[in-house]
């Protein structure tokens, strides 16, 4: 018996193991990559985020632009005839023309 505490009983434990439970605490240090290393594979990958971002805006400016021109086809097409009857069963009627 003496005043400070020991360890009785020890295991081995890997080091993924405390990275994935207490990964607040622990963290997987990636051996062989220096800080320039991981600097240009951020700036790669913000690069291809970006063309990416810049893609799909680009998709979503056609997809615009398409739905406006069927859009003003459509207003286009559209002929307005007044005072014949749409359907041949239709009638000219006081109530249908508001008299």
């Amino acid at each position: 018996m003496t005043s400070k505490e020991f360890m009785q009983c020890v295991t081995a434990v890997e080091g993924n193991w405390l990275a994935e439970v207490g990964d607040k605490f622990y963290s997987v240090n990636e051996g062989g990559s220096s800080r320039m290393e991981k600097r240009r594979m951020a700036l790669a990958h913000k690069a291809a985020m970006e063309a990416e971002m810049a893609k799909a805006q680009e998709t979503l400016k056609e997809r615009e632009e398409d739905r406006l021109r069927r859009q003003e086809s459509k207003r286009k097409q559209q002929v307005y005839d007044i005072g014949t009857p749409r359907h041949k069963s239709e009638r000219n009627t006081s109530t249908r023309f508001g008299i």
